[in-house]
């Protein structure tokens, strides 16, 4: 079925959808969901500048929280793919989320919990809650605005890259639902340079940021100190991106001195083994020192960065694949360069010459076929060398095509021999990778010499070829009736003297064959058409064998 969209930016799969599928976005199928995504999980949140006075009022930042409309966010940013962010600092997707959360630190921080995806609780978006805050702290209505001991609230506005379609979407959203609640938000777009520079010089309201949840690894330890206490360096790929050890210490007393204890239990949890009593009970210490203090407004959680429909493409990225996928920040597009329909099927695979010289010309015949009902595009690659996981050898030559729905196409591709003599492995199809998907690569193997053997095809005279065509064709009734011979004692010596005569014909056929060939095309035709002589004898030879016995 065609689709409108082939790629879409999305947040969150469940683990049920891939697993029952074949193809996966996964680093191991076989795994437990935990390890099963190809990168780490990450939040998307939103975080105020810690040094201006909203940011520093918790009830502040609750009500906030209640009033975003995650639901929306992951519809009208993630395409219904994306999972809201537990309060907890805990991805949704680690196997060991109901043994690790702090419910009661949850439930008493948050009032109005409801129960979503896997069964885990989160924030419930209400506008009703968070205007019962704003009253019980503020002057004002959504209507005329809020003021705090004198302050207006708002006229902020919320950053993100211009350019990042689903944050950009984030953004809005959110400024939006603040705006339904009385509190007057807008996004902003500075480029990436712009953004980074006001992240480090503290020149922003609100800024769209992350919180890391490793879902592989010390999935935990590294999650809360990548988030929480690791220096901050870059804000794309760096640590520290709340700045919590900065603003929590003794250092500024709008914020709890709390760095120094958070960081100490990460490092205990660093040299715990896993699941343990005392691992656990280490988690739950950490929830109830950083769950109560709201250092952020919750969004969504996701665990891939792109997806794609996988009814119609293949090849994603795994374990075994040692694509450019590796934790970069272009990753999500270049894996787009070894995706392919998976409706398209390599059925055939020739040379036109299997020997060559070096530098010689050669055709490559492909044939493709679409078992879809839609037209697909589709590329083919020539390769020099056997197939394996991977990028692939290298390319002799490729070549882009349309194969309609239901049809098989051939496509020729122009190829030119290596420079050097010796057998080469060529493949076509080798695109698939590891043993989840292996496909069905093909290949030849192209000989290339200097000593190449005239083609008897391509030299014999046409006047010549009716004669060979008549010699083999004679010496095979000779073996045949010198089989039937051997095979039937009654018959034997009838049989014998046909293939006999037979022989005889086929051995005349072959003198014209070769008279011919002196009046027609010299020495060079001669030595073709006597290298096809030679294939008569060997016939006659075996039809002289059989009938010397009978007699």
């Amino acid at each position: 079925k065609a689709r409108e969209s082939d790629w879409a930016s999305v947040g969150y799969y469940d683990v049920a959808f891939w697993q029952e599928l074949s193809n996966f976005a996964c680093r191991n199928p076989e795994g437990t969901p935990s390890e099963m995504f190809w990168h780490e999980g990450s939040y998307f949140t939103v975080v105020g500048n810690p040094e201006k006075w909203w940011m520093q009022e918790k009830w502040l930042r609750k009500a906030l929280n209640y009033a975003v409309d995650v639901e929306n966010i992951m519809s009208a940013c993630y395409e219904g793919m994306a999972a809201p962010d537990p309060p907890t600092y805990l991805h949704p997707d680690n196997p060991n989320y109901d043994e690790l959360v702090n419910k009661q630190v949850v439930q008493e921080t948050w009032s109005l919990l409801e129960t979503g995806y896997n069964g885990h609780q989160y924030i419930k978006n209400s506008d009703e809650k968070a205007i019962e805050i704003l009253q019980e702290h503020c002057e004002g209505s959504v209507e005329e605005g809020w003021t705090y001991e004198g302050k207006e609230l708002g006229g902020w506005t919320i950053q993100a890259v211009n350019g990042w379609g689903d944050v950009m979407s984030l953004v809005k959203s959110v400024a939006k639902d603040w705006r339904e609640i009385g509190i007057p938000c807008e996004p902003e777009f500075p480029d990436y340079g712009g953004w980074t520079t006001n992240w480090d010089t503290m020149n922003f309201d609100w800024m769209q940021l992350w919180g890391i949840c490793p879902l592989v690894g010390s999935t935990v330890a590294s999650g809360y100190d990548r988030t929480f206490i690791g220096p901050h360096t870059n804000i794309w790929v760096g640590n520290g991106f709340y700045k919590y050890e900065v603003y929590f210490t003794e250092d500024y007393e709008a914020w709890p001195n709390t760095a120094s204890e958070v960081e100490q239990l990460v490092l205990d949890l660093y040299g715990m083994e896993a699941m343990t009593d005392e691992y656990v009970s280490t988690v739950k210490e950490l929830q109830s020192i950083i769950v109560p203090q709201v250092p952020c407004v919750f969004t969504v959680s996701k665990s891939t960065p792109e997806g794609q429909l996988l009814d119609r493409w293949v090849n994603y990225p795994t374990v075994a694949d040692p694509y450019e996928h590796r934790q970069n920040l272009c990753a999500p597009h270049f894996y787009l360069k070894h995706t392919y329909p998976r409706d398209i099927s390599t059925v055939g695979f020739s040379l036109s010459s299997k020997t060559v010289e070096p530098g010689d010309s050669v055709t490559a015949e492909v044939s493709l076929m679409n078992s879809a009902d839609v037209d697909l595009n589709y590329a083919v690659y020539v390769r020099n060398g056997a197939p394996k996981a991977g990028p692939g050898p290298e390319v002799l030559a490729h070549k882009g095509v349309s194969v309609p729905g239901g049809e098989t196409v051939t496509v020729e591709l122009e190829l030119t021999a290596p420079d050097t003599e010796g057998d080469y492995t060529l493949t076509v199809g080798d695109w698939r990778i590891d043993k989840y998907d292996p496909g069905d690569p093909k290949t030849k193997v192209l000989e290339v010499t200097t000593e190449v053997p005239v083609s008897p095809i391509e030299n014999i005279p046409e006047n010549i070829g009716p004669k060979l065509d008549m010699a083999i064709s004679t010496a095979q009734q000779a073996l045949t009736s010198a089989q039937d011979a051997k095979a039937s004692a009654d018959s034997a010596v009838d049989a014998a003297e046909a293939a006999e005569s037979a022989a005889n014909d086929a051995k005349a056929a072959a003198d014209d064959a070769t008279a011919a060939a002196e009046e027609a095309g010299g020495a060079s035709t001669t030595m073709v058409v006597a290298s096809m002589i030679i294939t008569i004898i060997v016939v006659l030879i075996g039809v002289y064998a059989i009938t010397s016995k009978q007699g």
